[in-house]
Order: C-alpha cells, then sequence, then structure tokens
C-alpha cells in the first residue's frame, strides 16, 4: 500500500477545480474575506466506525459502511458548493472522516447568509495555530524501557503523525545522508527521484505549501520537506522517533539495547527510535496555519480508500492558539481518538497564568514542559559575605556586550532604586562603578539595563521573578555596551537578604551548574489551566522540553536546541508509542490513564509540589506505565481520566460522590489501600474514601466512592505557593483551587488519579427598590444603601 496517493489526487485536483470557482464568483468585489467551517447535518465516518465497532462489526462491514457514508457526504456537500455562490464564497477543503463540513473563504458579512443555506447546522471560525517552540530521553526512563526484559520496547510497528511545519527527511537524525547539499540540491515543491518517503519518514503531504503563511491560500504538493528557516517539525519528529546522530555526523544504524553508550552521539535517539514518523506539514515557512484539520483527517485514513481501519497511530500537534476556543478543531482532535488514535498535544507557552491553556478535548493528551538533569547553565561567583560564597547559576543577555570579549568583572552587587528600574534610578551614587542588581518585571530589559549603564553601572544582574531557571534575556532591538546576566528568583532573593553586609561578586567565570537541581522543575513559561470556560482540568503530563538538542532542518547532521511544549509534547508521543508496541490492545484511554496513573510528581526550586492545573498527573514515566498491573480513571469520564469538579459556586455546605474506575490488566486479583495526597489543602475541603481498601478480579473492574465535603465557613481564600503574587509587575489574577491526588497502593505497584477544583463563595446579596436623600448641597455626603440577602 502506498500511503497518501489517493490524498495527493484529491487535493491538486480539488484545489484546480474550485479555483476556477472562485474565479467565477465574487471576483468583483474587493473585500478581505475570512476562513470558516460550514458543519452539514448528519455524522462524519469516524462516528460511523466508532458505532460499529462497538456493536463488534467486523472490520470489513464496518469498512463498507464507512465509505457508504463518505459516498453520502460527498453528495450532500456537492449540493452546498452549487450554492455558495450566493455569498461569494470559495471552498479550500472539504471533510468526511473526522467531520462533515467544508472549508469556505468568504467576505466578511456573509457568514449570517451562509447559515441560512440548507442544511447548514453551524458556521465555526477556522482557529489560527502557531508552533510552539540529548539528555531528556535517558532521564525519563525511555532508554530503560528499549532495555526492560520481557517488556523492551523501541517504538518498532508504530506509526507517528506529526502535524507540524514537515520533516527534513535528508537530516542524518532520520536515517537520512546527512549533506546539506542533498537539502539545498531537493525542490520542496516535488519529489525528486529516490528522496522521499524513506525507510524512516514512510509518508506524509505537505497541505500549506513554502509561501503559506495562515493568510494566503495553500497551495498543497506531496513533498512535506520543513523549511531551514523553521525546523520546528524537524526537531519535534527528532524527539518524538529519530534514530540518533554519531559524533563523526552519521546516522546511527540501529542497535539499542544494553551495550548502547550516549556518550557516542551527537544528537541522541528519540524516545521511540524504531517508531515510523510521517510527515504532515500545515505550516509555511513562516507564519501561521489553520491547516490542522486537513492533516487530522489524512491522519485518520492515509490512503483516502474510505476504510478507516489503517489510521495513524499516535499524532503529536506540538500548536498553539493561546486564549481561543478551537471547538472545531478540538472535535476532530477527538474523533480522531476515538478511532484508536492516540493524540498528544503541547499545553502551550502563555506561562503561569490560569485559564491559559486553549480548549482541548478530554481523550486528548495535553503535555507540560518540565526540565530535566542535564541541563546545565553559566555562573557567577559571590566571594563575600562568607555564608554566600559559592557559584550560582546565571545566563547572559542576548542583546548586552559579552563577558568574553570583556573579561572577568569584580565588584560590589548594588540594588537598583526602584528595584524593577522602569524609570531614572534615584541612587545613581551608589551604583557608579559598581554591578546593579534589578528587579525582573513590568519594563524592557533594555531599558532596565540601559538605565544601569547610564547611571554608571559596569555590569548587570537580573533577580527573576518566576520559578525555575533564569532566562536569556532579550529585546526586539537594541545592544547596551555592558554585560548582563539573569539569576534564579530564590538566588536573588538570598543575595538580597544580605546587601547590607556588603555583596560581592564576579562575573565571567567558567564554572557551570544547572543538572539534578532543576531536575522536575516546571518551565516558567508552560501554560497552565485549567481549561477556560469548561474549567475542566488540564494539562495531563508534563515532560522536558526545557532546552532540547534535536534535528535542524537542512542542517545536515547538526543538532539545533530548542525549547517549549512544542517539544514536551513529542516525549510523550513516543512513550505512547512504546506502550503500544508492547501493548497492542491497550486503548489510547488505556495508555493515557496508565501514563497518568504512573507519572512522577514535580516540584519547584523550594521543593514545593505544582499544582495540578500546572502539571496534571506529574511528569512522565515510560518504565513504570509499560508494566503497570492496573490502570484508574473517573468513572464519569474515563477518557478525561482525572476527577475534574469544575468551578463550584459555594453559599452553603456542599456534598457531593465520585467514583474512581480501577481495571485489572492482569490475570491474577489485584488489591490496594486508598489514600487522599493534598497538593492544594484547604481547610474547608475534603475528600474522603468512603471505603479504605478495594480488590479488584482478575482482567476485571472495581469502584472506588469518594465524597467531597465542603464548608464554606472554613474555606480559604489563598495561592498556591509556586505562584508568585505578581505577575510582569502588576496583582496576579488568582483562582482558587483545591486540588491533589486520589492513591491506590498495592503490594508492588501504586497507582494515582489527580483531582481538581475550583472554588468560589457566593451569596445572595441585593439590593433592593428604595429611596435615598443626600441633603448636603456640595461636597462629600455618605449614603447608605440597603442590602438584602446573606
Amino acid at each position: 500500500m502506498t500511503l497518501g496517493s489517493n490524498w495527493g489526487c484529491f487535493f491538486s485536483s480539488f484545489c484546480l477545480c474550485f479555483a476556477a470557482l472562485g474565479q467565477a464568483i465574487g471576483a468583483e468585489t474587493e473585500v478581505e474575506p475570512r476562513l470558516v467551517y460550514v458543519v452539514l447535518e448528519g455524522e462524519p465516518a469516524a462516528e460511523v466506525a466508532v458505532r460499529l465497532r462497538d456493536r463488534g462489526l467486523s472490520k470489513r462491514e464496518i469498512a463498507v459502511a464507512t465509505r457508504e457514508r463518505i459516498a453520502e457526504i460527498a453528495t450532500q456537500q456537492d449540493q452546498l458548493v452549487a450554492l455558495l455562490g450566493q455569498v461569494q464564497g470559495t471552498v479550500e477543503a472539504q471533510f468526511s472522516r473526522l467531520a462533515n463540513a467544508v472549508k469556505v473563504r468568504l467576505p466578511f458579512g456573509q457568514a449570517e447568509r451562509l447559515r441560512q443555506l440548507d442544511s447548514v447546522v453551524a458556521v465555526k471560525p477556522v482557529a489560527q495555530f502557531h508552533p510552539l517552540t540529548s539528555t531528556s530521553v535517558p532521564f525519563i526512563g525511555a532508554t530503560n524501557v528499549w532495555n526492560l526484559g520481557k517488556l523492551s520496547a523501541t517504538g518498532k510497528g508504530i506509526r507517528i503523525g506529526i502535524i507540524d511545519s514537515g520533516i527534513d527527511y535528508n537530516h542524518a537524525m532520520f536515517g537520512g545522508s546527512g549533506k546539506v547539499a542533498d537539502y539545498d540540491r531537493n525542490n520542496p515543491k516535488l519529489i525528486e527521484k529516490g528522496t522521499f518517503p524513506t525507510k524512516k519518514v514512510a509518508g506524509g503531504y505537505d497541505f500549506a505549501g513554502d509561501d503559506y503563511d495562515g493568510t494566503r491560500a495553500p497551495r498543497p504538493d506531496k513533498d512535506p520537506l520543513d523549511c531551514a528557516e523553521s525546523s520546528h517539525g524537524s526537531h519535534v519528529a527528532g524527539i518524538a522517533a529519530g534514530v540518533g546522530v554519531l559524533t563523526n555526523g552519521v546516522a546511527y544504524a540501529g542497535g539499542y539495547g544494553k551495550g548502547l553508550n550516549m556518550g557516542t552521539f551527537l544528537i541522541g535517539p528519540g524516545v521511540a527510535p524504531e517508531a515510523t514518523l510521517y510527515a504532515l506539514k500545515v505550516f509555511g515557512c513562516k507564519g501561521t496555519t489553520g491547516l490542522s484539520v486537513e492533516a487530522m483527517e489524512w491522519a485518520a485514513d492515509p490512503d483516502a480508500d474510505g476504510d478507516l481501519d489503517d489510521r495513524l497511530d499516535v499524532v503529536n500537534l506540538s500548536l498553539g492558539s493561546s486564549y481561543t476556543y478551537p471547538e472545531f478543531e478540538s472535535n476532530a482532535a477527538g474523533r480522531l481518538a476515538k478511532l484508536g488514535c492516540a493524540v498528544v498535544r503541547a499545553a502551550g507557552n502563555s506561562g503561569n497564568n490560569f485559564y491559559a491553556l486553549m480548549s482541548m478535548d478530554d481523550r486528548e493528551i495535553t503535555v507540560a514542559n518540565s526540565m530535566d538533569d542535564g541541563i546545565e547553565n553559566n555562573s557567577i561567583e559571590v566571594t563575600a559575605p562568607p555564608d554566600l560564597r559559592g557559584h550560582y547559576e546565571a545566563v547572559e543577555a542576548g542583546f548586552t556586550r559579552k563577558l568574553e570579549e570583556v573579561g572577568q568583572i569584580t565588584g560590589k552587587l548594588v540594588y537598583a532604586d526602584p528595584p524593577q528600574a522602569c524609570e531614572v534610578l534615584k541612587n545613581p551614587d551608589d551604583i557608579k562603578g559598581h554591578i546593579a542588581l534589578i528587579d525582573r518585571g513590568v519594563c524592557f530589559f533594555l531599558d532596565k539595563i540601559k538605565r544601569a549603564k547610564e547611571a554608571g553601572a559596569r555590569a548587570v544582574v537580573v533577580a527573576n521573578n518566576e520559578g525555575g531557571p533564569p532566562i536569556a534575556m532579550g529585546t526586539s532591538g537594541g545592544t547596551v555596551d555592558i554585560p548582563a546576566v539573569m539569576i534564579t528568583r530564590r538566588d536573588g532573593l538570598r543575595l538580597k537578604q544580605q546587601l547590607e553586609a556588603g555583596v560581592f561578586v564576579n562575573l565571567g567565570g567558567d564554572v557551570t551548574i544547572g543538572g539534578p537541581e532543576l531536575a522536575d522543575q516546571l518551565s516558567p513559561s508552560s501554560s497552565r489551566g485549567p481549561v477556560y470556560e469548561l474549567q475542566r482540568l488540564k494539562p495531563d503530563l508534563a515532560a522536558p522540553g526545557f532546552n532540547i538538542h534535536s534535528a535542524q532542518a537542512g542542517g545536515g547532521a547538526q543538532p539545533l536546541l530548542s525549547g517549549g511544549t512544542s517539544m514536551a509534547a513529542p516525549h510523550v508521543a513516543g512513550v505512547v508509542a512504546l506502550l503500544m508496541e508492547q501493548h497492542p490492545d491497550w486503548s489510547p484511554d488505556t495508555i493515557k490513564a496508565a501514563m497518568m496513573n504512573t507519572a512522577i510528581q514535580t516540584r519547584d526550586e523550594n521543593g514545593h509540589p505544582y499544582p495540578e492545573t500546572r502539571t496534571g498527573a506529574g511528569r512522565v514515566n515510560p518504565s513504570l506505565a509499560i508494566g503497570t498491573p492496573v490502570v484508574a480513571f473517573d468513572a464519569e469520564s474515563p477518557e478525561r481520566v482525572s476527577l475534574s469538579f469544575g468551578l463550584l459556586e459555594i453559599s452553603e455546605p456542599f456534598l457531593a460522590k465520585r467514583r474512581v474506575t480501577i481495571q485489572n490488566l492482569r490475570s491474577e486479583p489485584w488489591s490496594g489501600s486508598i489514600a487522599i495526597t493534598k497538593t492544594l489543602a484547604n481547610a474547608g475541603v475534603t475528600l474522603a474514601p468512603i471505603e479504605k481498601t478495594v480488590t479488584v478480579p482478575a482482567l476485571g473492574q472495581a469502584e472506588i466512592k469518594l465524597e467531597l465535603k465542603i464548608d464554606p465557613a472554613k474555606v480559604e481564600l489563598r495561592s498556591d505557593p509556586t505562584t508568585p503574587p505578581e505577575v510582569k509587575g502588576g496583582p496576579r489574577h488568582i483562582a482558587q483551587e483545591a486540588s491533589g491526588q486520589v492513591w491506590i497502593h498495592g503490594k508492588t505497584a501504586s497507582t494515582h488519579v489527580p483531582y481538581h477544583m475550583l472554588l468560589r463563595l457566593v451569596g445572595d446579596h441585593r439590593v433592593e427598590e428604595s429611596k435615598l436623600a443626600v441633603r448636603k448641597p456640595e461636597g462629600v455626603a455618605p449614603v447608605t444603601i440597603p442590602v438584602e440577602g446573606g
């Protein structure tokens, strides 16, 4: 079977056909168009397949039914297309596998008329997504899974779709020649003989074309080669399933047994190095994309024959759409997951802000960004006072003079006034000739450091205002001719406490630090949940995504260092492939539960556990997940796994009951004791098991009953210790949460399910209609307004 051949014919002829239609209608009207999904009556083919599968029909019978449904949808959509001239609309894509919908470009103001056409159920906007931009693979334990005896897995036989900017299949990370010249000769608009597909990148499609930027019409072709300007998709693909590149620049030929020496690699292998990759290119060389649903449709039916049984096993979506509600795209992803394809999505890089996550389907596996134990940074040396002596992690700014140019700088640390240096400094005499200490926040790094230089500072140390490691300070333009570094928030607080005693520092040494101290901390940029409007708990898991080395498109064999939840998600996609290889009978829901149930707790630099809205169940641990004897999940929403109570508005004592299902994956009974741990404890909230133990029959299920009690008189309103009260110099919006984990401890293994709720104390307070009299003719007069209720 040649995957994608029919899709290529479909898309190319489709685009030509409707280009003519676009010229024929509305050609005289010069208005800015918009893209929408036109949803039609009737279910898509995926829903038919799932329903018949659940009824126990054979694969052949399901394939016949889905092909019939696809043909019916085509006829229905043809009737709609014939009417689009009434709204000056042109077609860009049609969907029948994961949605019964047509993507239409039409002038502004025509959406309402479009809704009035026959069989139109809804008109939804097309969300624009953007790319979310070693030691991590051994850190999570993937290399252990490659050598786990009977449970060993490397992803062999599992197909992973990378919905992104394409893949540079010439790169050595994917078994290519590793020669830059081969990439440079490659015409990205066509497939030269013998170039694509390859053994590693076995298929795919370019839905975009290099010139596509999210606003222009796409120009699809059959060659999903990644742009060197982007490299996002290649980097992501290498993390999930790259073969590895040796220090001599040659692709590693394989063999991932116990004798594997990670020190021989320029770029370490991906998590599932023997999985097969599919490049589903939805980005051009720059800009955003509205083509993710086209790629998911392809993943549901790679050969476009109407039989959805050949869907891909896993897809990775390292795409972001901050603070929006991409309902149509989320529904398509959910249907793909229901078919049996695990959907892994990056949580986003909007930081530690409540509701920063976009809406996601419960079946998706949403991944936050954590750090591994191999991250190292430069340092500053504190030489006095004695109790502070030592090296402190530091990162140089990208726009200031480099320390290697000026040499070491030693001097006294002087705190700026005002501390954030967002206005002219009031203590220039103190700062002149010394090293300025400035707090991060409110204004631009460039402006802070310029003011310190104007005050006579020889260098600047910026103290971070967020947990985690320091960052490389950047600017949109401009330079400053003195060095500047950032240190961590924790180190900044330590130094400030001793300033009166005189703190002296040395900048420019060659000592690097980091490593284990940073392990399992979260990146400050990782987006926080819960999901906006729906109030559901996300993310689901965390994985390393901070400063990850992987393939550089157009680089031959060279690595690229990049970070973000984009890099965290493919770690989990690779873990999914390992579990699928070892357990082909496990559904995506079971695999998601296995990973969440065995995840490791993440903690900040002070040892405080991160709340579930930042890290979900914790950092993924494949060596535990692949061998778990049981999985546990919310009985009412198995696909979500976590117990998400949503927003609870409390005006009186509250009581609710929930159930957790435990599924035994082994052929012998399993017993465990139940315990509740509180990550964010609240005196007014009690979640407790009704029974203290549970026994699950062999290959069977059992339920744990839980009781939630809330006493509004005892509810505490406070923030979690990992979250500072300010963000960007202003007060942070705080959502009141209570969260933790439901643990079931067996003799040889334990499992846990995260729980979460948002709390809002409410009352029936109102102002009744009444009359007020103000007797003073001028000035301020007190007025009493009667308030009723309680």
